[in-house]
């Protein structure tokens, strides 16, 4: 199988989309931490990410199963 909907390419837009989406509808947490600390770990984190989904020790029986 392949990853068709491209994960590692739009995991981190959809991710900043989602936190939006999150923080426009009132939905977030009252417990979480504010969007800026959010958005600024996710932008901290971004580089990684790709490499991160790419190693296949990270991977359980779902990303498996899907390869």
């Amino acid at each position: 199988m392949t990853d068709v909907c491209d994960l590692i390419g739009h995991g981190v837009p959809s991710l900043r989309s989602y936190l939006r989406f999150l923080d426009e509808t009132d939905w977030l947490h009252p417990g979480s931490a504010t969007m800026k600390v959010l958005r600024r770990e996710l932008e901290r984190a971004a580089p990684a990410y790709p490499r991160a989904m790419a190693d296949t020790s990270r991977w359980r029986l779902a990303k498996w199963v899907t390869r």
